[in-house]
């Protein structure tokens, strides 16, 4: 019964995960490359966008020399932390 838990558990986070990182995701493009000429792309998009990059790039972005609880910090605010600057660059600087 405790495997099946922490099963759900790691599925949910997972989700949330990238639901957390698609927002970042299409905040980011929206800002940066629809000014470009890009075309606008949803949370929807972005998520799916996120999904494929992840499947072909097959491997955690996170150096594992590092302890588990700096590698949760990395894993969670590292795209908030790019999110807040590209939240600064365009409402502070006229991007």
């Amino acid at each position: 019964m405790k495997n099946s838990l922490s099963f759900i558990v790691v599925i949910a986070v997972g989700v949330l995960y990238f639901i957390y990182i698609g927002w970042v995701f299409s905040d980011l493009w929206n800002w940066f490359l629809t000014p470009l000429g890009m075309i606008e792309i949803t949370k929807t998009h972005a998520i799916g966008i996120l999904l494929i990059v992840a499947l072909a790039k097959g491997n955690n972005p996170i150096p594992k020399n590092k302890d588990t609880k700096t590698q949760m910090y990395a894993f969670a605010f590292s795209p908030l932390f790019s999110w807040l600057i590209g939240y600064f660059l365009v409402n502070n600087i006229g991007i």
